[in-house]
């Protein structure tokens, strides 16, 4: 049995994020956003649809990939907030309504979002890219019936993402940063709300 020491969890660890950042390249070059990577935080992040965020998280020592996206905010009426619960957990049953993703309360957030997983080593170029399409456009068609069944338009700022992930929490120098370069953009040259590189075939799935 290979026995894992503090220079084998550091080579590890390195590896996995190189590997993440090299899909993550292959996903900017496809949705146009120039370069994205991890920051010091495992974390990377970009707008689409109608200001919604998309994170990719890499916690520290871990070898598994988070993609996650805040939906809906939850309202303080609590007549609403249940009626978003129940909307969510009706969509998350066999998972057909969320393509295999889950919705979930994001408590620090406040929000419900979506979210999936999956081992790094399980994740080539074309497996990682049609993930990303497949669970972008799953949010995007989610967000508007949550929004109906009781929830408010998601109020995301990048620096409460940062600060809510599973890693360390952010220094004030660290939410600065992110407070002063925004998320960038995936491209989306009919302003339909559905960045270019998703496929139709995967939207109207």
């Amino acid at each position: 049995m290979e026995h894992f020491y503090p220079s084998n969890i550091t080579s590890l660890m390195s590896a996995n994020q190189l590997r993440v950042n090299e899909l993550l390249n292959l996903l900017a070059g496809r949705a146009g956003l120039g370069q994205l990577k991890l920051n010091d935080l495992g974390i990377c992040t970009f707008q689409f649809g109608n200001g919604m965020h998309f994170v990719v998280e890499l916690p520290p020592g871990t070898d598994v990939i988070y993609l996650m996206a805040p939906l809906a905010r939850i309202s303080e009426n609590k007549d609403e907030a249940y009626a978003l619960y129940r909307r969510a957990l009706k969509a998350n049953y066999r998972g057909e309504e969320t393509g295999g993703a889950t919705l979930t309360l994001h408590e620090a957030l406040n929000h419900i979002v979506l979210w999936r997983s999956a081992p790094v080593i399980s994740l080539d170029g074309p497996v990682f890219i049609q993930m990303v399409e497949q669970f972008l456009s799953t949010a995007i068609r989610l967000a508007p019936l949550l929004d109906h069944a009781g929830g408010e338009p998601a109020t995301v700022k990048k620096s409460e993402i940062h600060n809510s992930a599973s890693a360390m929490p952010a220094t004030a120098k660290d939410l600065a940063g992110a407070d002063a370069s925004d998320s960038p953009v995936a491209a989306d040259e009919d302003g339909n709300g559905i960045p270019d590189f998703i496929e139709t075939r995967h939207y109207m799935a």
